[in-house]
C-alpha cells in the first residue's frame, strides 16, 4: 500500500509539472502574466492577505505553511521549477489566506491574476482544458498526500519526497523537511541515519 501510493505520487507529480511547463509557454505566449523576482525569505503570501493569484515558478523553491495551535508553523506544500502554488481556500473564495506562501530561494516567478485567467479559460477553449487537468491532476497530489500522512510510516514519506526531488536536501532546510512529513527533528536526524547505514 505505502509503495503504490508513493509511486502514484510521483507519477502524478511528474504529470503535474509537464502540463504546468506546457501551460507556462501558453500563457507567455498570450502576455496574460508578470513575472516577479522573490528575494528568499520574502513573502509571496502574507497571513490574512487574499490570495488572487496563482505562482508558477520558473526559478527557485517556495513553500506554503500555516500555524498550529502551539503557534508552530507546519509545512504544508513545496513547489520547484515548473510546479504552480497558492492558497486555494484563498482563491477561490476570495478570503483572506491562513497560508504563508514563501520563497526559500530567489525565485523567479510567472504570476497570473485570477482576472487574467479567467479571461484565457473564456477566450482560449484550450487553455481552459489544460487548467482544468492541472487542476485534477493537482487534486489527485493533494489527496494523495493526505492518505500519505495517515497510513505510510514516517520513513517511507521522507524516501518518497527525497525521491521526487533529489536535490532537495540542499535546497531546504531539515526543520522544514520534518515539518512537511509530520515528524520532529530528532525523529528525522535517526530516518536520515538509518538511510546513510
Amino acid at each position: 500500500m505505502e509503495n503504490k501510493i508513493n509511486h502514484q505520487l510521483l507519477q502524478n507529480s511528474r504529470k503535474v509539472t509537464a502540463l504546468i511547463k506546457n501551460f507556462i509557454s501558453e500563457v507567455e505566449q498570450h502576455k496574460a502574466f508578470q513575472i516577479k523576482k522573490f528575494p528568499k525569505n520574502s513573502f509571496l503570501i502574507s497571513r490574512n492577505e487574499v490570495n488572487s493569484n496563482i505562482f508558477f515558478i520558473k526559478k527557485g523553491c517556495v513553500r506554503s505553511y500555516v500555524y498550529d495551535q502551539d503557534l508552530n508553523e507546519v509545512t504544508i506544500w513545496f513547489s520547484f521549477e515548473n510546479q504552480a502554488i497558492y492558497s486555494s481556500t484563498s482563491y477561490i473564495l476570495e478570503i483572506p489566506s491562513e497560508v504563508m506562501i514563501q520563497a526559500l530561494e530567489d525565485s523567479e516567478v510567472v504570476v497570473i491574476s485570477k482576472q487574467n485567467m479567467r479571461f484565457l479559460y473564456d477566450t482560449k477553449p484550450h487553455m481552459n482544458q489544460l487548467g482544468r487537468i492541472i487542476m485534477e491532476n493537482f487534486l489527485i497530489l493533494l489527496s494523495l498526500r493526505s492518505l500519505s500522512l495517515q497510513t505510510t510510516l514516517a520513513e517511507t514519506r521522507y524516501h518518497a519526497l527525497t525521491t521526487q526531488y533529489p536535490d532537495i536536501l540542499q535546497r531546504v532546510s531539515l526543520r522544514h523537511i520534518a515539518s512537511f512529513i509530520g515528524v520532529k527533528m530528532e525523529t528525522l536526524s535517526r530516518i536520515r541515519a538509518n538511510f546513510r547505514s
